[in-house]
């Protein structure tokens, strides 16, 4: 019985150390990306239709067990490149401060980063990591779907430590 417990530890430990370590210290995400197709809209009420793109931009670093940073949504006129943040409130006139989303997890392996912001888990992949892709996807799960989403533009980095 000792023999078997003992050949049973020895094989756990093995896969714990064949795995790898999955957070890394000094980790680090960063990256843009669109996520629709470009629209037309008069975002900004001036009877011109602008070219316009859903984005996602984010800056999360870990260092210990702390995580620093977050994601921020905005809505970008792909003509001028100017961002617009309360696109849902739909005042684009006004106040266009940056609302910074923190993120509450980040976790790093290989070429792939994992994050959660506002209880919804984010799944990216480094854009150097296939980059001939022109389908490359993020995923996203907030806790009842998990949902493969298209990347129309951007770039994404993912560090280890």
């Amino acid at each position: 019985m000792c023999q078997i417990s003992n050949l049973f530890y020895a094989g756990f430990i093995s896969l714990l150390l064949l795995a790898g370590p999955v957070v890394a210290d000094g980790g680090s995400i960063k990256g843009a990306v669109g996520y629709t197709q470009e629209m037309a809209w008069d975002y900004n009420r001036d009877k011109k239709v602008n070219r316009v793109q859903f984005w996602l931009d984010f800056d999360i670093k870990t260092k210990g067990d702390a995580v620093k940073g977050g994601m921020q949504r905005y809505l970008k006129d792909l003509d001028s490149g100017k961002k617009i943040y309360h696109w849902k409130n739909m005042d684009m006139t006004g106040d266009n401060t940056r609302p910074t989303l923190p993120a509450t997890d980040l976790k790093i392996k290989d070429k792939t980063a994992v994050f959660t912001v506002n209880d919804v888990t984010y799944t990216f992949t480094d854009s150097s990591a296939d980059p001939g892709s022109e389908l490359r996807y993020f995923l996203s799960d907030d806790g009842f779907t998990k949902t493969k989403i298209k990347i129309y533009g951007g770039k994404v980095e993912v560090h280890g430590q």
